[in-house]
């Protein structure tokens, strides 16, 4: 008997079976369907040749829990609420831009906006989980995340980045960190980079 269950896994599955895997465990992350607003003295700030960069990390195990319902830097994955802003005359491009967070002496990079949830269900070892549940946390995905392409003067973007780190250091990821920007052209062709350094926040539990 062929069977497609409703976690997106097809095959041929026992009578007996189906009642079992039509209440299987499937699940996929929770994703924040409405911009994040956080207090002015809350976010770390740089400017650099007319962008002007504001972050929040998100810290500790209650924000994880309040945002996702999961404790993500447990599986090396951690987050930040970003703002972008340009205070320059000219259009600034980061579509080509480099994201990378240093921490000591190793770098991790961004984890690309598809491939967040990718990342989650590989690290939980998820194998089941609901299509029209992924398909939703997608969307919510593509709303929630930073889209930094053309920005023109004035212009203003934000959103939620995500990095994959090493889960040894991911509890403490804001401590001595630095993000780094880079490949971002301004007038002219000119590049610009953007560096700020996160030791000023303070994990909380």
């Amino acid at each position: 008997m062929n069977f497609e269950s409703p976690c997106g896994l097809s095959g041929k599955a026992p009578l007996l079976l189906i009642p079992l895997i039509l209440l299987c465990g499937c699940s996929t992350l929770h994703v924040p369907m409405t911009p994040l607003n956080f207090k002015p003295e809350e976010m770390l700030r740089a400017n650099s040749s007319g962008l002007a960069l504001a972050i929040k990390p998100i810290e500790g195990v209650n924000e994880y829990w309040d945002l996702f319902n999961d404790n993500l830097p447990e599986i090396g994955i951690t987050a930040a609420w970003i703002s972008l802003r340009n205070t320059s005359g000219d259009t600034l491009d980061l579509s080509c831009s480099k994201w990378n967070l240093q921490i000591g002496e190793r770098r991790f990079a961004r984890i690309g906006d598809s491939k967040v949830l990718d990342k989650y269900y590989k690290s939980r070892h998820i194998r089941m989980y609901q299509m029209s549940a992924d398909l939703k946390a997608r969307r919510d995905l593509e709303t929630i995340v930073l889209h930094a392409g053309r920005l023109r003067a004035s212009g203003k973007v934000e959103g939620l980045v995500f990095f994959q780190v090493d889960p040894s250091l991911a509890s403490s990821w804001t401590r001595g960190s630095l993000l780094h920007i880079s490949n971002i052209r301004g007038a002219g062709g000119k590049r610009i980079e953007v560096n700020l350094s996160l030791v000023y926040a303070s994990p909380r539990g």
